[in-house]
């Protein structure tokens, strides 16, 4: 038996014609479903599933919310301990991830802004604290989108909120460079 090494192999494929087989695709005859439909069918099941657990939603809302209250009340007493600001950090990304899921997209939005402004300080050279007036007021308006029921991201208040806390979201993250 004789073995080839790479060089090898490349070198009698350059002097070779060689073809290229694609197989045919023998799952539909043989499960005899169409895989678009496979697809449809799991989509449809994971929107089945999300549309059980909504019910859920709003006491996991509830709980996350009392969380977020509690991680931001540690920082309040101590807005430059590390391990106080990772757990709010946590907080609100878990909110940033699940707002959307749990029915409220404005809620992500909110989080995701007040994430950066945690992980810019937290990132920070300086042994600065957190802009607690600014943690409040994303906090604030959280709360009040949930309790407000606002299921949307078209809401002109809640909209006007977002982009002026972003806004000064960014002013501050730049003043911390």
């Amino acid at each position: 038996m004789h073995t080839h090494n790479l060089k090898d192999s490349l070198a009698m494929t350059d002097k070779k014609p060689h073809k290229i087989i694609s197989p045919s695709n023998t799952l539909q005859a043989k499960v005899g479903i169409d895989p678009a439909a496979l697809h449809h069918q799991a989509v449809e099941r994971a929107n089945q599933a999300l549309e059980e657990l909504k019910s859920e939603f709003t006491e996991w809302i509830s709980k996350d919310l009392e969380k977020l209250k509690a991680a931001r009340n540690i920082v309040r007493d101590d807005p430059k301990c590390a391990k106080a600001i990772e757990d709010l950090r946590v907080c609100v990304h878990d909110l940033k991830g699940l707002g959307t899921t749990y029915g409220f997209p404005m809620v992500s939005r909110l989080s995701a802004s007040l994430c950066r402004l945690i992980e810019s300080v937290e990132e920070s050279k300086a042994a600065t604290a957190l802009p607690m007036t600014l943690v409040d007021s994303h906090i604030n308006a959280i709360l009040a989108v949930v309790s407000e029921e606002i299921t949307t991201q078209d809401d002109a208040r809640s909209k006007a909120v977002a982009e002026s806390l972003e806004e000064m979201t960014a002013k501050q993250i730049a003043a911390l460079s």
